[in-house]
């Protein structure tokens, strides 16, 4: 007899452990601990407030919490019951469960930050903080400090801001000021609304929503490129107009080949190289806009055609196992096999000789499983096979042959192969 599949339901975000100190008067304490301080602390339970100095009305006898928890922003409302005309002051303390601190862009209290991410050891309140790639407009990339949006392309002023409130900027343009609401999907992903001027002569002029996809270290390794392979904005904005054709794109391995066709004496002194500027369009799969940078000094008339080969392993990007290449005019796949760090879970309770795993980190490309990242790993080496063990693995999905019969009879999770 078929059973069903023990299904795992994610709960709703609770608040437990709320406890509060008696009511205290301001001139019991002195200024200084008089300031409001706010402790955030990530625990296995969920997220840990400590609110101290938090204003009440003398004869309150509770603190009642709310919140709401989307698109990573946790926003809490922190109400003391009670009508009287004087007010003292306590330290109120809770736990909001099952929200983890990765999932957690920033937390604001009655309207007020209290936390922000940010994985820098200077940590920096300021979740615009960083170098952007900025669509549209052409993958331009806008470096954003602390009150300035400096364009590496594109547009040359340097545009000045300021926060007017916990979800809106007022950006400073050169004979403009607008207000743009500020839509965080995630700490790497941004959406400003009503951002992008499309041409300072319109009148009146064009507004677009702008979405930011932050350009983060890991994305930039260009020391496992050739000298032909280059990851920098300002050379890729620089580029010259290329005066060619290519063809015949291939990949083999982690090596791009394709061949250039143009007008020289031999071609045995053209100079090829591929340019990126960083910027990673978040599709799936993502994708790279690369220019070819091509020196050609030959003044001859005829035509020659010469292959070119170029090692883009440092175009890579993390958490994807391939990438969407597109060179002038042209589009090309790569795929290449990324390592992924997963917690080995135990023996499956139905499906043969499989082992549960939990991905410790978002990866695209996995079917959805009913318990985020869970899945049977199929063809796990014997060494790997113990409960609690931290590895690294490639996996691909399996082949119908490969597909491993199930009793139903404890939690079901999708395969892959490893």
């Amino acid at each position: 007899m078929a059973v069903a599949c023990e299904k795992i339901v994610e709960q709703e975000p609770q608040v437990s452990d709320v406890s509060f100190t008696p009511c205290q008067q301001g001139e019991l304490r002195s200024n200084s601990e008089l300031l409001s301080k706010v402790d955030v602390e990530f625990t296995n339970e969920g997220v840990q407030i400590k609110y101290y100095n938090f204003e009440v009305q003398c004869n309150f006898t509770t603190v009642n919490i709310t919140h709401t928890f989307a698109n990573g922003v946790l926003n809490i409302i922190q109400q003391s019951d009670g009508d009287a005309r004087c007010i003292c002051y306590t330290d109120v303390s809770y736990t909001i469960s099952g929200i983890l601190q990765n999932q957690v862009n920033v937390v604001f209290i009655n309207g007020v930050q209290v936390y922000c991410y940010n994985n820098n050891e200077n940590r920096a309140d300021n979740m615009l903080v960083g170098k952007w790639s900025v669509v549209p407009s052409y993958n331009s990339i806008v470096e954003i400090t602390e009150n300035t949006f400096n364009f590496i392309m594109g547009i040359s002023e340097t545009w000045s801001y300021k926060w007017i409130s916990n979800d809106s900027i007022e950006i400073g343009r050169p004979d403009y000021t607008t207000r743009n609401e500020i839509i965080f999907h995630t700490r790497d992903s941004v959406t400003i609304k009503g951002f992008w001027l499309s041409d300072a002569a319109i009148y009146p002029p064009e507004y677009y929503d702008a979405i930011l996809t932050r350009i983060k270290e890991e994305d930039v390794n260009q020391s496992n490129c050739d000298t032909n392979v280059i990851i920098d904005a300002e050379e890729y904005f620089n580029v010259p107009e290329f005066r060619g054709s290519i063809s015949n794109l291939k990949i083999e391995g982690n090596n791009l080949k394709f061949t250039i066709t143009a007008s020289g004496c031999s071609g045995n002194s053209w100079v090829a190289k591929l340019i990126a500027t960083g910027a990673i369009e978040k599709s799936l799969p993502p994708q790279r806009t690369l220019q070819l940078s091509f020196e050609n000094k030959e003044i001859c008339a005829a035509v020659f055609s010469r292959e070119f080969l170029f090692n883009i392993e440092c175009l890579q990007v993390g958490g994807y196992n391939k990438v969407q290449l597109n060179i002038a005019g042209n589009s090309i796949l790569y795929e290449y096999n990324e390592y992924f760090k997963v917690t080995v879970l135990g023996k499956g309770l139905d499906c043969g000789n499989a082992f549960v795993i939990r991905f410790d980190e978002e990866v695209a490309g996995l079917p959805d499983s009913p318990v985020k990242n869970h899945y049977y790993a199929d063809n796990l080496p014997e060494e790997h096979k113990i409960e609690g063990k931290n590895i690294e693995i490639r996996f691909r999905l399996p082949k119908e042959d490969e597909m491993c019969a199930c009793t139903m009879m404890g939690p079901t999770y999708p395969y892959i192969y490893t």
